[in-house]
């Protein structure tokens, strides 16, 4: 019995030093965004993007907004309105600027039909953290996520579906990336 408790006792210091040294659990690391109130700022706020955001952001219990397009691309403090600035500082927000999707051909069969694509979707994000009027935060960065795909002529239907498939987990790995990403950048600021 007194071995069982000091076994128990160094896993649970070794899971502690692992934290201390940055390692986190898997799913952890979104406490900062629990409980906030995030504007998501896009042209198409129903748009799969967008909507994977949403999903991701809901699963930590944020209160998200959705909101018209905020600024075109790197905003200038003439930009900056009253009403639209004085709505930026209240809220957090992630602004989507532009999704880029591309489909190159890699590969053709014997009767030179594509068989095989890269798919590439690149998006641009800008943070925007709330502070006073005269200290406004935006942060631009770029995410981008690609995959190979291999297009089967003589299952139509199947092919476009699992492209369909890909291109959604495509877009949820950009979420997962641009929610974490936010994280970090709101814990920094």
């Amino acid at each position: 019995m007194n071995t069982l408790i000091r076994i128990t006792l160094m896993l649970f210091i070794s899971f502690l030093l692992l934290l201390g040294c940055g390692f986190k659990p898997r799913g952890g690391g979104y406490e900062t965004l629990t409980g906030q109130a995030i504007i998501l700022y896009s042209d198409n706020p129903f748009g799969q993007l967008e909507r994977s955001i949403k999903t991701t952001l809901g699963a930590y219990s944020v209160k998200l907004e959705t909101s018209s397009k905020l600024f075109s691309a790197a905003p200038s403090s003439e930009q900056l309105s009253k009403e639209n600035l004085s709505k930026a500082i209240v809220n957090n927000g992630i602004q989507i600027t532009h999704i880029n999707f591309k489909k190159n051909i890699l590969s053709v069969d014997v009767n030179g039909r594509p068989a095989e694509y890269e798919t590439l979707i690149t998006v641009d994000v800008s943070f925007i953290f709330k502070s006073s009027v005269q200290q406004q935060q935006i942060q631009v960065q770029q995410f981008s996520v690609e995959r190979d795909y291999r297009y089967d002529n003589n299952n139509t239907l199947a092919a476009d579906r699992e492209l369909e498939n890909l291109i959604l987990e495509m877009y949820d790995q950009l979420a997962n990336r641009i929610v974490a990403q936010f994280s970090r950048q709101m814990i920094g600021n």
